[in-house]
């Protein structure tokens, strides 16, 4: 069964060295990048401004996510912040299967 992982965390705290030390232990994987999906939507607000589509790009990225994982492709999602669908992906995409998802928050200064 393909997995997710979710790694989180502020900006500078190694979150794409993480994604890329994990792709490469993975193998084939599809790696999802929160600021590329984000900024799909053009003259938007700023991810940290009122008025931003963070749940927007959260739920284009579960979509990704599920399409590779049906193929069996297991998904890395980057993204700064705190992911705010922790709580819901597993009954998003697995029906309660809550084995298939890993969360990796980097915290600020580790």
């Amino acid at each position: 069964m393909a997995k997710i992982y979710v790694i989180t965390g502020p900006a500078g705290v190694g979150k794409t060295t993480v994604t890329n030390h994990l792709a490469e232990r993975l193998g084939k994987c599809a790696v999802l990048e929160g600021d590329d999906i984000y900024h799909h939507v053009r003259g938007a607000a700023k991810p940290w401004a009122e008025g931003n589509h963070l749940n927007l790009m959260w739920k284009n990225m579960l979509c990704l996510a599920e399409n590779y994982l049906d193929d069996g492709i297991d998904v890395i999602m980057l993204s700064d912040g705190d992911f705010i669908y922790s709580t819901t992906v597993s009954q998003t995409i697995y029906c309660g299967d809550e084995n298939s998802v890993t969360v990796i928050s980097i915290p600020f200064g580790a």
